[in-house]
């Protein structure tokens, strides 16, 4: 079985990617904020609707990220050294979102909406790091 090798200078996957984690990271901060469904595509949408720009960049990433694996993985063949691999270029980029996410996007949408900071919830930005960091993730529906 032959495989093609996807050039980076032959496709847009970074920028795809760049825009869909905008889209997660924005909604993540409305979310620790205290603003549930307020993010913007759930406002044009009207609050009724589930598509939200958080499940867009999701869905999105899934899509993506199925295609960019298999063909990862054809690299390696190994299973624990693809493991390794993989581990190791998510998770530092996974711990800087979660920080950021919690201790400057959230923060920043609580100050835009509420002009103080002083009652910002940090104890749900903390939860929410460590919630995350060990893939306790509870979804929480707010329509």
């Amino acid at each position: 079985m032959s495989t093609y090798k996807i050039a980076k200078e032959d496709n847009a996957f970074d920028l795809l990617r760049l825009i869909l984690a905008i889209f997660v990271v924005i909604t993540h901060g409305y979310l620790i904020g205290g603003y549930g469904s307020s993010e913007p595509l759930a406002r044009i949408m009207g609050f009724k609707s589930s598509f939200n720009l958080g499940e867009t960049g999701v869905m999105g990433f899934f899509s993506l990220s199925g295609y960019l694996i298999t063909a990862s993985f054809e690299r390696y063949r190994n299973p624990l050294i693809f493991i390794y691999h993989r581990f190791f270029r998510i998770f530092p980029g996974f711990l800087f979102c979660l920080l950021f996410t919690s201790f400057v996007i959230a923060p920043t949408i609580y100050v835009l909406n509420n002009h103080y900071l002083s009652a910002f919830p940090w104890n749900e930005s903390c939860s929410y790091i460590v919630n995350n960091i060990f893939i306790n993730i509870k979804k929480v529906d707010y329509w």
